[in-house]
């Protein structure tokens, strides 16, 4: 077998749409996918991170309506507790419908009365704006009331409106007192906003044990925002030692205090297994909870479950609806995806305008995927027209902010040069930044740069870093260079056993070019063993991963049934997949099937069909062949012409079978006049590209004499050639003229060495299947000339040369059998070779097929048929079909008896070379 498969793969990755969900998870939700936020806000948003909280409700057993009632005659009566509570009810909707004006006017009456949880309750409603309007001020002073009656939840929010400046200049001093006044009141928000503080440094020197202390004691104190932050700092192991186990139990304790963000990243867990038992029906019941409770994040990740089908059945209604519940919260990775709906169509409809509008809005919002994908849209004009600059300033903000693929496809943009003006410098800093993310593709493309030189000084130390680089990060192509490096020997130290591994890796990695290599190498046994069957093993797995060529290869083995057993049937099946996978030669091997019948039903129209597609592609031996069957009108229309006309059109291509056919057209004088000049120049070319069948024709001409004087000896000296090129026609033609030469001294009685090289010769071409060679084999041994005499083995060989195609041993057989000699007289036996000689066009078998006619046997006596055997043999100049004819015009047997007629076809049999005729015709 021929490696097909050994050049260096430039990988250029190609992105023809959007990019779906990555399966990791990163900080502050960077990559589209499922993933978790660990613990830090997005935003400097307390109200959001830390959720809105109405603390210090009132406690009673009594039912709704006489509680309420109770409520209400003790604030009429001066009991200031009781006009709280009346409020709280109000305001929460506790046992009387909501009513945000009555809420306001009893948190007034309490305030008023100095109940400062009151007064801090009714701060809220207005800073919020809800049943009023919004007052900054007086929100300030009513969190002031409520702070400096020791409520710590009043000095929370009043350190938030310091903060943020509402209504007020921001202030960060006061507003960080402000939370820890609250925090050392036993708020726990003040507690957990102020470990933010610390451990993010605003305001305050960076103290990660402050932060860490603090995110602790509100955590103690069941605020869910702090356990779900200090259970990220667990997760990711950077300030605190990781310990997941750890980081588990607070996502979930803070997710049973109805954290959104624990309850997202609890799920992420189950989802990825990481900590946890992977299950993907708890990560779908977290994702769900933390979205119900306003996580658009989660909302999000939801969305691709029902998307996908994970831990429920896929809905995708669903999860566009969680989707635009993402998106609408602000979260990029959901705008993306959107996106993309829009883009592929989401019932049938497109919009790209809409994806576009959405991919941009993902960008806005700092996902590089979504950038990513604007420059995509603005490179393929997708919702706008093509602009490669818009598209280059995307993904350059893409890869800018670490997205490898983007990376990636600047590198591909200015190494292919087919957008912009090439620029390999350019290409290889792009690679090199794709690499330094990761992104094995980016090390293989370094790789090859440094190999060939382009944009970098030529390294192979650095080519062969970077491919081995591009394999450890995953990519096929890396791992399939690397083994050819290894493999090939031209760069580095030639190392089999290396170039093996690495092919290995590639092909696990579904290289199909490396699973060809590794079955190359186990077939030459180079890196390994010898060994046929792990070669055929690795054509398949080639073939399986999609390279037509592996179909074609496997598709040889199993119909050569070398190394395996014979099956015509697999072989044609693989020669099917290679067709329809484009490889040429596996369509004209699919031809040769039909052609012959092999593994699929003999259809010698479908196999011209096949061999004309292959040809089409230039496939050498389907042109070749195509030209024989319209030469000989074998499963087309017969078109001599059209048959020269591909010969020659093959042979000005350089194909050598062609120039061969072409050179039997000149010699035979097949759609065209015969020249045996240019037979001789086109079998000398073809003999000298160590064609087997030119040697041999050329051959002939020195031995007919065709060519300047008869040479016997430049004859046996290019049958000889043939012989050695495996063609076993040379074989049989030296052995013939060894055979001659052995006969010529049978009547001296000389010693005849000449025949014990002809019988190994014989035999050569037999074990080939050269019916000649079987044949000849077979008289030798018939006759002892050369080789023991075994009249039942000789004849057997003969019969096998018949079996074979071989028309002169089935014409001999049907001899001895019609006169007994040598086999036991068989009429029917006779009949039968003849029959089948006369069919192949062996003159001497139609002869005997008259002669049976003549006699009657096994078919009716008919000499009138037997008379017009003998005649067309006789007009084709066969003496002994003029013989016959003579003697039925002798004895009127077929014909009307006539001497005259019989006289005159002694006279040309006679002319023919027929000696008896001779001596006969005047008697």
């Amino acid at each position: 077998m021929l490696r097909k498969l050994s050049s260096i793969v430039l990988f250029v990755i190609i992105f023809a749409g959007v990019v779906s969900f990555s399966d990791r998870g990163q900080a502050a939700g960077l990559n589209d996918g499922n993933i978790r936020d660990r613990g830090i806000c997005a935003e400097n948003n307390t109200e959001k991170c830390l959720g809105y909280n109405k603390d210090h409700a009132p406690e009673s057993a009594l039912n709704s309506t006489i509680r309420i009632e109770n409520y209400r005659k003790g604030c009429e009566q001066g009991e200031s507790w009781d006009c709280y509570s009346l409020a709280w009810s109000y305001d929460t909707g506790d046992g009387v419908a909501r009513d945000t004006d009555k809420a306001i006017k009893f948190y007034g009456k309490a305030c008023d009365a100095n109940e400062y949880y009151a007064c801090t309750n009714l701060g809220n409603f207005y800073e919020y704006g809800d049943g009023t309007d919004v007052d900054f001020k007086a929100a300030f002073r009513n969190y002031q009331f409520g702070c400096g009656g020791d409520d710590g939840l009043g000095c929370y929010r009043l350190g938030r409106l310091y903060e943020e400046g509402s209504g007020l200049p921001k202030n960060m001093d006061r507003a960080i007192e402000l939370y820890d006044r609250a925090c050392r009141y036993g708020e726990a928000l003040g507690c957990s906003v102020l470990g933010w503080i610390y451990t993010n440094g605003i305001g305050v020197k960076q103290d990660f044990d402050e932060g860490i202390g603090l995110y602790r004691k509100a955590c103690d104190a069941d605020e869910g925002t702090a356990c779900s932050n200090l259970a990220g700092f667990y997760d990711e192991g950077k300030i605190l030692d990781r310990d997941i186990d750890e980081a588990i139990t607070l996502y979930r304790k803070a997710c049973n205090l109805e954290n959104a963000l624990g309850c997202n990243n609890l799920a992420w867990s189950y989802e990825y297994g990481e900590g946890l038992e992977k299950d993907l029906t708890k990560a779908f019941v977290f994702y769900e909870k933390s979205c119900d409770l306003g996580y658009s994040l989660a909302c999000s990740n939801l969305g691709w479950f029902y998307e996908n089908g994970l831990g429920v059945s896929a809905n995708k209604d669903k999860a566009l609806e969680l989707y635009k519940i993402g998106c609408d919260g602000e979260e990029a990775t959901s705008c993306n995806r959107l996106g993309w709906f829009w883009e592929n169509g989401t019932e049938g409809v497109k919009d790209l305008s809409k994806a576009l509008q959405l991919y941009n809005k993902s960008c806005d919002l700092e996902y590089n995927v979504g950038c990513f994908n604007v420059g995509m849209a603005a490179e393929q004009g997708l919702g706008r027209e093509v602009d490669i600059n818009r598209a280059i300033t995307y993904f350059n903000k893409s890869c800018d902010d670490d997205y490898a693929d983007a990376c990636m496809r600047l590198a591909s943009i200015y190494d292919e040069g087919t957008l912009v003006r090439e620029d390999d410098r350019k290409a290889s800093q792009y690679y090199q930044r794709a690499c330094d993310l990761e992104l094995g593709d980016g090390c293989t493309n370094l790789g090859i740069l440094y190999k060939d030189g382009d944009g970098l000084d030529q390294s192979v130390d650095q080519a062969l870093k970077y491919v081995l680089l591009g394999c450890d990060n995953g990519d096929g192509l890396g791992c399939f260079n690397a083994g050819f490096f290894y493999d090939d020997g031209t760069l580095i130290k030639q190392n089999y056993a290396k170039a093996i591994s690495f092919y290995e890796k590639a092909c696990d990695l579904d290289i199909a070019s490396a699973c060809f290599n590794l079955g190359v190498l186990h077939e030459e046994g180079n890196g390994s063993t010898q060994n046929g069957l792990i070669a055929v093993s690795m054509y398949e797995k080639s073939c399986q991963k999609g390279l037509p060529d592996g179909c074609t290869t496997a598709g040889m083995y199993h119909a050569e049934g070398l190394v395996l057993e014979e099956n015509f049937v697999k072989s044609a099946s693989y020669f099917k997949t290679a067709c329809d996978g484009g490889d040429a030669l596996g369509c004209s091997l699919l031809a040769r099937s039909y052609y012959d019948g092999a593994g699929v039903k003999q259809s010698k129209e479908k196999a011209a069909n096949l061999f004309t597609q292959a040809c089409a592609e230039k496939e050498p031996d389907a042109c070749q062949v195509l030209a024989w069957m319209y030469i000989e009108g074998d499963g087309v229309g017969q078109d001599i012409d059209r048959g020269f006309d591909m010969f020659e059109s093959g042979c000005d291509r350089n194909e050598m079978m062609s120039c061969f056919g072409l050179g039997w057209a000149y010699d035979t004088g097949t759609g065209t006049d015969v020249n045996t000049g240019k037979a001789e120049d086109l079998y000398r070319r073809t003999c000298d590209a160590d064609v087997g069948d030119g040697c041999n024709n050329l051959g002939t001409l020195y031995e007919n004499g065709r060519i300047g004087k008869w040479n016997q000896t430049k004859a046996d000296n290019l049958y000889q050639k043939a012989c050695d090129l495996d063609y076993s026609l040379g074989c049989s033609n030296l052995a013939s003229s060894y055979f001659r030469a052995g006969m010529l001294k049978i009547s001296s009685g000389e010693n005849r060495p000449e025949f014990k090289k002809a019988v190994p010769l014989f035999s050569k071409a037999c074990d080939a299947v050269e019916g000649k060679g079987c044949y000849s084999l077979g008289m030798m041994q018939v006759m002892g000339y050369g080789i023991e005499k075994d009249v039942k083995k000789g004849i057997g060989l003969v019969e096998h040369s018949c079996e074979i195609g071989w028309a002169e041993g089935c014409s001999v057989l049907g001899g001895f059998n019609f006169i007994g000699h040598m086999v036991e007289k068989d009429i029917n036996k006779s009949y039968t070779y003849f029959t089948k000689a006369c069919d192949a066009g062996e003159p001497t078998g139609c002869l005997g097929l008259g002669d049976i006619y003549d006699v009657g046997g096994p078919v009716e006596q008919d000499s009138k048929k037997a008379a017009s055997i003998f005649r067309e043999a006789c007009e084709n100049d066969l003496a002994r079909g003029c013989s016959k004819l003579a003697k039925l015009y002798k004895k009127g047997r077929g014909v009307s008896k006539s001497l005259t007629k019989a006289k005159e076809y002694m006279n040309k049999a006679c002319t023919l070379g027929n000696h008896l005729d001779c001596l006969m015709k005047d008697l």
